[in-house]
C-alpha cells in the first residue's frame, strides 16, 4: 500500500480519513476501532508522518463521524426514538454536516501532514515517539523472504482475520449480542491475527515479542481507565447528574429557540464528563429536554441535533474517556499534547456547531 500510493499519500490520508469517519456517521462505530489504531500509526511512519496523524485518520476521524452522525443507531436512532420523531428522519441537513466536518478535518490533517513531512521536528511529540517509531520497526520480515512457501498461508490466515474484523465492526449496530462484545471480540481478533500469522510465517519469537511490548505499553494506562469509570458512579451516587438536570430546566425557563438549543449543547457537553455513552445520555437528558423545547418553541429534530453535537465532539477531549486513555496508552502522546493539538480542531467545530444550531432553529429543522 505504501509504495502503491507513495505519490498520492494526501489522497490515501483523505480517503481514509473519510472510511473511518463514515464508519462513526453511519454505523456508530467508535471504540471498536481501537485495535487498529496501531496499524494507522504503522502506515503514517511509512508515510513519513507522525503518531498524531495516525491517530488522527483514525480515532479522530471516527470520532469526528460519530458527531457528525447520519444515521448512527446509537445516538440518532435512540434520541428520535425517545423524541417520537421517524427513524433517521431529517438525514439530508445531516448530510451537509458530515460534508462540512470532513472538510474541516482534512485540511487539518493535511496541513499537519505536510508540516511534519517538510520538517519532522515540527512534530509535537517528536521526542516521545522516537522510542515507539523503534518498536515499530523492530517487527521485520526477512525471515519471511527466504521462506516464500510460508508466506501465502500467512497471507490468507492474516485476511480471514482481517475479514472477519470488519464483519464484526458492521455487524455490531445490527445484533445487540455482537454490539455489546464488539471491542474485546475485535481485539481478540487482532490478537490472533497478528500473532497467528507471524507464527505461520516463521516469525513467532518476533511475534510474540511485538504482542508483549504493546501489552506492556498500554499496562500504564488501565489504573486510568478504572479512575475515570469511577467518575460516573460517584456523580451518580452523589445526586449530582440530578442537581445539573434541574438547574437545566431552569435555565429553559423564558429562553428564546436559538438560546434553548444551544443550552441542549452545553448540557451535553457537561454531562459528557461524566457519561460517556451516547445512548445512556440519551435516556438521561432527552425525556427531560424534548418537553421543555417544545414549549420554547426548538423543534425536536433541533433537540436532537443539539445532543449529538454535544455528544460526540467532546468524546475524545476529557480525560474520563476510556477510549482516549487506551489510545494514548498505545502511543507515547500524553494528554497535554494531545489536547493542544486538536484545541485547534475543535475551535472549528465547536463554531460550526453553534452556526448550524442556530441555522436549524430558523428553518424549523423536522419534520417537528
Amino acid at each position: 500500500m505504501v509504495r502503491r500510493f507513495e505519490k498520492q499519500k494526501y489522497t490515501l490520508l483523505l480517503v481514509i480519513s473519510f472510511f473511518f469517519m463514515a464508519l462513526g456517521a453511519f454505523f456508530g462505530i467508535f471504540e471498536e476501532i481501537v485495535p487498529l489504531v496501531p496499524l494507522m500509526i504503522a502506515l503514517s511512519y511509512s508515510l513519513k508522518w507522525d503518531t498524531l496523524t495516525g491517530l488522527g485518520m483514525s480515532i479522530l476521524a471516527t470520532n469526528m463521524g460519530f458527531s457528525a452522525a447520519i444515521t448512527n443507531p446509537f445516538t440518532i436512532g435512540v434520541a428520535q426514538g425517545i423524541a417520537d420523531l421517524p427513524a433517521f428522519s431529517g438525514t439530508g441537513y445531516r448530510i451537509i454536516i458530515f460534508i462540512f466536518m470532513y472538510i474541516l478535518l482534512a485540511v487539518f490533517l493535511t496541513r499537519h501532514a505536510k508540516k511534519v513531512e517538510a520538517n519532522a521536528k515540527a512534530s509535537p511529540v517528536y521526542e516521545e515517539e522516537q522510542e515507539t517509531r523503534k518498536k515499530y520497526s523492530n517487527f521485520t520480515t526477512e525471515a519471511i523472504a527466504h521462506e516464500n512457501s510460508r508466506t501465502t498461508p500467512a497471507i490468507i490466515f492474516l485476511i480471514i482475520c482481517v475479514v472477519l474484523i470488519f464483519a464484526t465492526l458492521f455487524a455490531g449496530p445490527f445484533i445487540p449480542a455482537i454490539s455489546d462484545y464488539a471491542l474485546p471480540i475485535v481485539g481478540l481478533l487482532f490478537l490472533i491475527a497478528g500473532i497467528g500469522s507471524g507464527l505461520i510465517a516463521g516469525v513467532g519469537k518476533d511475534a510474540w515479542k511485538a504482542a508483549g511490548e504493546g501489552l506492556a505499553g498500554i499496562a500504564p494506562a488501565i489504573p486510568l481507565i478504572l479512575m475515570a469509570a469511577s467518575v460516573k458512579y460517584i456523580i451518580a451516587s452523589g445526586g449530582i447528574l440530578d442537581t445539573i438536570l434541574h438547574n437545566a430546566a431552569n435555565a429553559f425557563q423564558g429562553a428564546n429557540p436559538v438560546v434553548a438549543a444551544l443550552l441542549i449543547y452545553f448540557l451535553t457537553l457537561v454531562i459528557e464528563f461524566f457519561v460517556s455513552s451516547g445512548s445512556a445520555k440519551a435516556f438521561l437528558i432527552m425525556p427531560i429536554m424534548i418537553p421543555l423545547a417544545d414549549l420554547v418553541g426548538v423543534t425536536r429534530q433541533t433537540a436532537v441535533l443539539a445532543y449529538v453535537f454535544g455528544d460526540g465532539f467532546s468524546n475524545l477531549a476529557y480525560p474520563t474517556s476510556a477510549v482516549l486513555l487506551i489510545c494514548l496508552g498505545l502511543t507515547a502522546v500524553t494528554y497535554p499534547k494531545w489536547l493542544r493539538w486538536v484545541m485547534g480542531l475543535w475551535v472549528w467545530v465547536i463554531l460550526a456547531s453553534l452556526v448550524f444550531l442556530a441555522i436549524a432553529v430558523l428553518i424549523n429543522y423536522g419534520p417537528f
